[in-house]
């Protein structure tokens, strides 16, 4: 988790009450425990908080009542700091799971440094 990761949980944590302000105190200070269960109640803190992919953009088809004799997907991830393309590109490669099917990088903008966070 990088920085900014960890200073978004602890200011939520500090509008949140209960249990939830207390387990987004502990996200910030990186407990894997309470990562988990936070990441298990939201959509958008398991997001924040992981590796997402989406596909952006289908293509396939050159009639609405046939079958497409070919397809093609484009597939967006945001990385996050603790995996790697390659692990991404593998992990959809074993999703897919048709030798058929290439999976490929289009546009690999590498990893962008964290910029500071900026005081709120």
């Amino acid at each position: 988790m990088n920085d900014v990761t960890k200073a978004y949980f602890a200011k939520m944590a500090k509008i949140e009450k209960g249990t939830l302000a207390e387990d987004l105190a502990k996200v910030a200070e990186g407990s894997d425990e309470a990562i988990k269960k936070v990441a298990a109640l939201s959509p958008g803190y398991n997001s924040t908080l992981r590796t997402t992919c989406v596909a952006t953009q289908l293509e396939g088809g050159h009639a609405p009542n046939a079958l497409p004799q070919l397809a093609a997907a484009n597939v967006n991830c945001r990385i996050s700091p603790q995996d790697s393309v390659e692990d991404v590109l593998k992990t959809l490669k074993k999703v897919v799971a048709d030798d058929q099917v290439a999976v490929t990088i289009e546009v690999d903008e590498g990893r962008r440094p964290c910029l500071p966070c900026a005081r709120m």
